[in-house]
């Protein structure tokens, strides 16, 4: 008798839903950490765009009230309110409106929760009279994407307000 040997061709099927099996766990676990690491990325975007605008907004709000050609050019000084005459004649305010940071009727920055102004004389104590008012402080406090919030501070100097 010839003993004739049957040539493996092939996977049988248990085999095959086997490696389908371990492919699809393998599949899951590497998406999850994916998830992980495009949820962290977009969360850093936000904080990202958020603390730009607000400090272009910064920037501006410094930019403008340096620029102030005297104190007799302040209409409105108080916590929440800023708002000048320019020296070309033109009023301008700041001021929160929601959650956004405003300039006239331009919003500067969104995300924003708390806005506030403080007036220092030239001794550096505070002040609510505008005729004493030497310098600002600005503080303004922004929340974005659900990221935990953040607090941006700056002193501007308007340099026509000399003592």
């Amino acid at each position: 008798m010839i003993n004739i040997k049957k040539a493996r061709a092939g996977f049988t099927l248990i085999e095959l839903v086997i490696v389908i099996i371990i492919t699809g766990i393998i599949i899951v676990i590497a998406s999850r950490f994916l998830a992980v690491g495009l949820t962290s990325y977009r969360n850093a975007s936000n904080l990202n765009g958020s603390y730009r605008n607000v400090q272009l907004a910064m920037e501006r709000m410094s930019r403008d009230f340096r620029s102030v050609p005297a104190v007799s050019n302040i209409s409105t000084a108080t916590a929440s309110t800023f708002t000048f005459t320019n020296s070309g004649g033109t009023s301008i305010s700041y001021s929160l409106s929601g959650s956004n940071l405003m300039r006239n009727s331009q919003a500067l920055a969104s995300h924003v929760s708390a806005l506030t102004f403080t007036y220092y004389t030239s001794a550096g104590s505070t002040t609510s009279t505008i005729s004493a008012i030497r310098y600002i402080g600005v503080s303004v406090t922004f929340s974005g994407g659900g990221i935990q919030s953040m607090t941006v501070t700056t002193t501007v100097f308007p340099e026509a307000f000399s003592t």
